[in-house]
């Protein structure tokens, strides 16, 4: 088991699986990740180190995304490349601050709940995101490169293209 993460090939079919904090916290030295359950469903497979994700369908709070992604680079999530394509989602921003510094959740949390399509190719903190978003806040259209400065978030920058609509 000395390179688990490298050899051992994964498959598995999920159907309305759920995961709660209490679960994960056992592989995260008792830390948790999160604070509802998270529900699955779909097809996994490949290693620890590059995972897919087909036919996904995650929910957690009254957030849920459909769609496929692809992890390389795992364990360690800020070296993973991820590549994630949604074609529905439903996302309320709060379900998702487990995910974010709290300085980039201060800045997110006006964003509220919105729907989207899109995909998101990259790093946690240097990505590219093409999509269509619309919430009480209006509509907004990427297609950028967003390089993320955690430590000092007015630092961050993109290039490309975003447009704002009844913003």
């Amino acid at each position: 088991l000395n390179d688990f993460n490298q050899k051992v090939n994964i498959h598995a079919a999920l159907k309305n699986t759920v995961i709660t904090p209490e679960d994960l916290s056992r592989f995260t030295g008792g830390k948790k990740l999160f604070d509802q359950p998270l529900y699955l469903s779909g097809k996994v497979s490949g290693k620890i180190s590059r995972l897919f994700y087909k036919e996904m369908e995650v929910g957690i709070g009254k957030t849920s995304l459909k769609g496929k992604l692809e992890l390389d680079g795992r364990p360690s999530f800020n070296e993973t490349f991820i590549n994630l394509s949604v074609t529905e989602g439903n996302v309320s921003i709060r379900d998702l601050a487990f995910l974010f510094t709290d300085n980039v959740n201060e800045r997110l949390t006006p964003l509220g709940r919105f729907r989207f399509a899109g995909k998101f190719t990259g790093f946690v903190d240097d990505f590219v995101a093409n999509g269509n978003f619309q919430g009480d806040f209006g509509q907004i259209r990427s297609d950028i490169n967003l390089k993320l400065d955690k430590n000092h978030i007015d630092r961050s920058s993109f290039q490309g293209n975003l447009s704002l609509f009844d913003f």
